[in-house]
């Protein structure tokens, strides 16, 4: 029996319905597909489960990691193992593989071999029976338990030796027996010890994910709490904003007063200086009037007679001014 087949698949439950090539198809997202074996029972109907081979193991280990869903259902997922460890959980159970097997078998062979030194005057038919008793023990412990099979399909098993069901006698069959159990008990500690060694591997494996795990989550809080301090900055930040818009909104409503009060001082300004200007212009406009009256009247002496120096004097002065 193969125990190291990586590349072969034990995976339940499947309808009666189910076929190869709708296996196949289910199968075949993970890799090529090389076999699919349905199982049956005795009578030849589907047991409900599946062999299924593909070309590289590493597909196998996919698709244990993720089932595929079972045949017309859209949650449900197929249970999925590798053979070797399907056929270890089943000989733990009901095989020589658990102890509780091993000594009912040993019990069977010591009870057998007691039985043909009371009874070595049976007929040939009791003593054919007795040795296929002790074949089938012997079959049991160095092929593993197979319920599913008949004693003609047990018997094609038999590759390492040429004993058939009636050509040996009852010790020949006891020896054989015992040589199977020693050879089933060497097969099971390797087993055991392989076992071991993948288990080690597996606590390592999940030890290193553990701590990638922690740094992991470390990394995530260091990261949470950078997150805090850059959202606790923004909101200060934003506040500090908030205070400066404010405060430019007041400064902004002050210089619009002081405009509006400068433009009305301007314009009151305007106003005055306008109407003094105004003022000035009248006045001035008087003045000149009074100074061409001036100017006529000095012309009038002038032409009356001569005048003295001092008067032509102040009358020149008056002229200046007025000019």
């Amino acid at each position: 029996m193969e125990f190291h087949d990586f590349s072969t698949l034990y995976a339940k439950p499947f309808s009666k319905h189910a076929t190869e090539s709708k296996i196949i198809e289910l199968f075949a997202p993970y890799g090529r597909v090389i076999n699919v074996e349905l199982r049956k029972d005795d009578s030849g109907a589907f047991r409900g489960s599946i062999f299924v081979t593909f070309a590289d193991a590493s597909c196998a280990k996919a698709a244990i990691k993720n089932p595929p869903l079972q045949l017309g259902s859209s949650i449900e997922r197929l249970s999925v193992m590798l053979k070797p460890d399907y056929e270890k959980k089943v000989f733990s159970v009901s095989g020589p593989g658990s102890s509780k097997g091993k000594k009912k078998s040993l019990d069977k062979i010591s009870a057998s071999h007691q039985s043909h030194g009371k009874d070595k005057h049976r007929s040939e038919g009791n003593h054919s029976k007795r040795s296929r008793s002790s074949v089938n023990a012997a079959t049991d412990y160095e092929f593993g338990y197979q319920p599913h099979l008949t004693p003609i399909a047990l018997k094609s098993n038999l590759s390492t030796t040429t004993t058939t069901w009636g050509d040996q006698s009852p010790v020949a069959g006891h020896i054989n027996g015992i040589h199977a159990a020693g050879h089933s008990v060497m097969h099971w500690k390797g087993l055991a010890e392989d076992r071991e060694r993948r288990v080690k591997e597996l606590e390592d494996q999940v030890k290193i994910e553990r701590e990638a795990r922690e740094n992991g989550t470390q990394k995530v809080n260091q990261a949470m709490s950078r997150l805090e301090e850059a959202q606790s900055r923004e909101r200060a930040a934003a506040s500090k904003l908030l205070s400066k818009e404010a405060e430019l909104g007041c400064l902004k409503g002050e210089v619009s007063s002081l405009r509006s009060s400068m433009a009305a001082r301007l314009d009151q300004l305007h106003i005055q200086y306008k109407a003094r200007v105004h003022d000035l212009e009248v006045h001035l406009q008087q003045l000149k009037e009074e100074n061409g009256t001036l100017k006529q009247r000095l012309q009038k002496l002038s032409s009356a007679g001569p005048i003295t120096n001092a008067v032509r004097g102040s009358l020149e002065e008056v002229n200046e001014a007025y000019n």
